[in-house]
């Protein structure tokens, strides 16, 4: 066992600070939070069952521009072509005019929408609700098409459209979380506070 009052470390490359708790600790709250792994489709909703939650279904405008302003804080969920995003190049990506160095599909998420079980149906992956004709669906011109080969609903964000995208590819997502996950860090000092 080691006693942080008696013990000596060597800080070799670092400086030496204090902080808050809260400050080092940013609680997950309810709510969508964004997963910002890339994952496929089936390896994101099982991650959202492992915190208790569902994967987020885009139901307004209101929801997924919410839901696009987060994702645009995390440059790793940025795709450029196959190839991803080095976040050094955040601030470019978000500044570019040319749609030949970065186009509008290279943003995107997880909507939440499927149509695996019954193909041209789009249903909610969480509870087999069906999208109905008059419910919110911003599909990009000529969307959905790929058939068999494209089952999941995914946003692309700088568009604000919805696309079909094979449910294989990865990319981040979002989580609705009913309540915060109960974490437990093994280690941390009973007066930590």
């Amino acid at each position: 066992m080691v006693s942080w009052d008696d013990a000596s470390f060597e800080l070799v490359n670092m400086t030496e600070g204090s902080a808050t708790m809260e400050s080092v600790c940013v609680p997950i709250r309810p709510g969508h939070v964004l997963m910002p792994n890339l994952r496929n489709f089936s390896a994101h909703h099982s991650l959202c069952k492992k915190f208790h939650g569902i994967t987020s279904v885009i139901h307004s405008q209101e929801t997924q521009d919410a839901l696009t302003g987060e994702l645009m804080k995390y440059p790793a969920c940025f795709q450029i072509g196959s190839a991803f995003i080095k976040p050094r190049m955040h601030k470019q990506i978000l500044t570019m005019r040319n749609p030949f160095l970065c186009t509008a599909s290279d943003i995107r998420y997880w909507n939440g929408w499927w149509d695996e079980p019954n193909e041209g149906t789009y249903t909610n992956v969480n509870t087999g609700e069906e999208l109905a004709k008059d419910a919110f669906q911003p599909w990009y011109m000529g969307e959905p098409n790929g058939k068999n080969m494209e089952n999941c609903a995914i946003v692309w964000a700088r568009r604000n459209f919805w696309n079909d995208q094979g449910c294989e590819f990865k990319m981040c997502g979002f989580c609705e979380l009913e309540k915060a996950p109960d974490i437990v860090i093994r280690g941390s000092h009973r007066y930590s506070r």
